[in-house]
């Protein structure tokens, strides 16, 4: 599939609205069943469907546990999920062995990447923040995507506290940066695909890399 920038746009839009979400059921329940910090989108290209409707996901929450802690162990987890339900299971499907929400698509959706929410953020770990936080609105998230053709993006939401501004890197000259307002603006930015590992997301990039690999492969051979 060609990724176009009205694609990459629908998957920007689509994790902004998973990191709202995912803030405010974490928040409602920070003290009964709470949930992981952390969130994976698995994106689908409808090839049936109107330009700027091709979008489709499998998104997956977590409850809670050591597991669940640390964002490049638990796509690392996912990954050798993934790895095994292909080798074992000739029925393996992502989208319903390792998602909890799934979008509706024809038989003809096609794989097309990786994404993540976090609130762990630059502005303190989920732990210390939702201890200052006065509501929902007060916590910033953080998304990763990383789509089959490279393309890599960082997207940053802020809370109150910084003036609900989003950022939106991405590793390749991108059409919707032309459309940029005061509270998202999109910035070209090459070295997000040359993060090494003393960069904290170095790991992240990484599994969720490896995990679109296996899911990418393991599609295309059913």
């Amino acid at each position: 599939m060609d990724v176009t920038s009205e694609f990459r746009g629908a998957v920007v839009a689509r994790l902004r609205k998973f990191s709202v979400m995912h803030a405010r059921h974490s928040w409602q329940r920070r003290r009964r069943d709470p949930l992981a910090p952390h969130g994976v989108a698995l994106f689908y290209f409808e090839p049936s469907a109107r330009l700027y409707d091709q979008l489709r996901t499998a998104t997956r929450i977590f409850l809670a546990d050591d597991e669940a802690t640390s964002l490049p162990h638990l796509l690392y987890g996912l990954a050798q999920h993934a790895q095994d339900g292909y080798n074992t299971d000739p029925r393996f499907d992502p989208r319903t062995a390792m998602a909890n929400r799934v979008d509706n698509m024809s038989p003809y959706a096609i794989f097309a990447g990786i994404g993540v929410v976090t609130l762990d953020t630059p502005h303190g770990d989920w732990a210390t923040v939702q201890r200052g936080a006065r509501d929902e609105l007060d916590l910033p998230g953080r998304c990763f995507a990383r789509l089959i053709d490279g393309t890599m993006l960082l997207i940053d939401r802020g809370g109150e506290q910084q003036f609900n501004a989003m950022t939106v890197q991405c590793s390749i000259r991108d059409g919707n940066a032309q459309y940029g307002t005061p509270s998202m603006q999109w910035r070209w930015n090459p070295a997000l695909a040359e993060t090494t590992e003393d960069d904290p997301t170095f790991h992240v990039w990484r599994w969720m890399s490896e995990l679109g690999r296996i899911i990418d492969h393991g599609s295309r051979t059913r």
